[in-house]
């Protein structure tokens, strides 16, 4: 087994392996420190008014609270809905310091908003939908 040099090689790899596992053990409290100190962090901030936008899946996108990076087709959620949020917002005391940053679902073609303005809704048209106001004097 000596003139193989097993015995060392396998010494060496035995010493790599504690290594290994001692720099686990450490990263694993590091992560565990970070994650602790996180927490406090949140905490402080909502204790002081700041609040996190991290809207869940399928939520409906609020251009309020929102920013749209892209919009995908998607058959898991409907149309008009939040995918995936790419990076989370801020609020502080009620006024937006950050919009979310998300992924929204495109609509289909059959698919309507439902909060589409209409006719009655226009403060220049009419009451019976017609004339949406686009008209123009030319007698001036």
């Amino acid at each position: 087994m000596r003139r193989y040099g097993t015995s060392q090689l396998l010494r060496l790899q035995l010493k790599l392996k504690l290594r290994q596992l001692r720099a686990d053990d450490l990263l694993i409290r590091q992560e565990g420190v970070d994650s602790l100190s996180e927490k406090e962090l949140q905490q402080a901030f909502e204790r002081n008014g700041l609040k996190r936008i991290d809207p869940p899946k399928a939520a409906k996108f609020d251009p309020h609270q929102h920013q749209a990076m892209m919009e995908q087709p998607s058959t898991e959620v409907p149309g008009g809905t939040i995918i995936q949020v790419l990076q989370p917002g801020y609020e502080l005391l009620g006024r937006l310091v950050r919009p979310a940053m998300v992924v929204v679902a495109a609509r289909t073609p059959g698919e309507s908003a439902t909060a589409e303005p209409t006719a009655a809704a226009n403060p220049y048209g009419h009451e019976d939908g017609e004339g949406s106001g686009a008209s123009v004097d030319t007698k001036a």
